[in-house]
């Protein structure tokens, strides 16, 4: 039932979910939507059968794919280069069976087109997080949080490319130790989005919502 978010419907669909189930293989074949309708968005694309049951959706295979590139690409170890990165893309779009998302799109266009990468991707704030195998291949934070921005280059929205780095520098800090020190929800973790505006610097510090509850984490945005 990708795309379906209701918790009423899907509890109805399945009952207890106890094992991999096909998109659409408990809903009549269609793995619904909102605003979409009805249908099944896994339906391999004419690049051979719908996914089945224990394959990825288009996250999981947008996240192997920057796995692949990063393993590819490891020596000697770099930074994240969405140029370095695009054929693999555009090669692996030709056989994509995953639903190809309406940004993945718009951003396949805009290269054949010429657009230049800086300005690539489209306006949807629904953020893509692809960045998992990064964990594993950098061992600093800024590095994991670029990176993470950098693989979601389908998107340009502001609030998109914050909520991956967010997750990604939170996620950086639980498998490193970061609980031991204390719950993650009174640490503040700071986005490397800047604007400028009158000259002046603004740090957008993005909390996870229990967070905003605390005294010391009413104030979002910092000025310099």
């Amino acid at each position: 039932t990708h795309y379906e978010y209701d918790a009423t419907k899907i509890k109805t669909y399945y009952g207890a979910i106890d094992r991999y189930y096909a998109p659409g293989e408990k809903t009549d074949g269609q793995t619904h939507g909102v605003g979409w309708g009805a249908r099944n968005f896994h339906n391999g694309n004419g690049n051979g059968p719908a996914k089945r049951a224990g394959e990825q959706t288009d996250y999981g295979d947008y996240s192997l794919l920057v796995a692949e590139h990063l393993a590819a690409t490891a020596d000697p170890p770099r930074p994240f280069d969405v140029d370095e990165f695009i054929p693999r893309w555009q090669e692996a779009l030709g056989s994509w069976r995953s639903w190809i998302c309406t940004q993945t799109r718009q951003t396949y266009q805009q290269v054949a087109q010429g657009v230049p990468t800086a300005q690539l991707g489209g306006n949807s704030n629904a953020m893509a997080l692809r960045h998992a195998a990064a964990l594993a291949y950098y061992d600093d934070e800024d590095a994991l949080a670029a990176t993470a921005r950098a693989a979601m280059f389908t998107h340009r929205e502001a609030t998109a490319l914050d909520g991956g780095e967010f997750f990604a520098r939170v996620t950086f800090r639980v498998v490193r130790g970061a609980a031991q020190r204390g719950p993650l929800r009174r640490e503040r973790v700071v986005v490397a989005r800047k604007r400028r505006r009158a000259g002046s610097r603004q740090e957008v510090i993005v909390l996870p919502p229990r967070a905003l509850q605390h005294d010391d984490a009413r104030e979002g945005l910092r000025e310099h």
